[in-house]
């Protein structure tokens, strides 16, 4: 995953090298979480299972797991991009940059890794988006559901 041009500064100057070592050398090109092989092309069921096309069916963290039957097989999902590895950080600053505070990752296991600072992030995007509305524009009016449907009542209730 690309760095963003306002974030470069906080990464090391050897972060290529530091990011090849943890991918390659310490995860032996695999995910750490799930086991994805890097470059692989996924073929995933509705259920998690997945397979890089070695005929070893695994479970969402990797474990072996049994096959799946003719029906579950014709649902299943092919990725349309390989697997590519990311070196992320397990506290969310890259000023951390410590081989123990990196792991490699596949997109999925990195998107679940960072969810919580994602959904923080969407919180003070959105507070903020208000914050300018209300400088720019004055007080935003709360947002007004429409009133629930009328309760219907028994003809014997009073």
């Amino acid at each position: 995953m690309p760095i963003r041009p306002e974030m470069r500064r906080l990464y090391p100057a050897d972060w290529t090298s530091i990011s090849h070592a943890v991918r390659f050398g310490r995860a032996g090109g695999q995910c750490e979480y799930c086991g994805k092989p890097h470059g692989a092309r996924i073929v995933q069921l509705r259920d998690g299972r997945w397979t890089a096309g070695d005929g070893q069916w695994r479970d969402r963290g990797g474990k072996p797991a049994k096959g799946p039957d003719m029906l579950a097989y014709g649902e299943a999902k092919t990725w349309r991009r390989p697997v590519v590895l990311a070196c992320c950080h397990v506290r969310h600053d890259p000023r951390e940059s410590e081989p123990g505070d990196l792991v490699a990752a596949c997109g999925a296991c990195h998107l679940r890794l960072d969810r919580e600072w994602h959904r923080r992030q969407r919180w003070v995007n959105w507070r903020s988006r208000y914050a300018i509305g209300d400088l720019l524009e004055g007080l935003y009016e709360t947002l007004r559901l429409p009133s629930p449907l009328p309760v219907r009542r028994s003809m014997g209730a009073a």
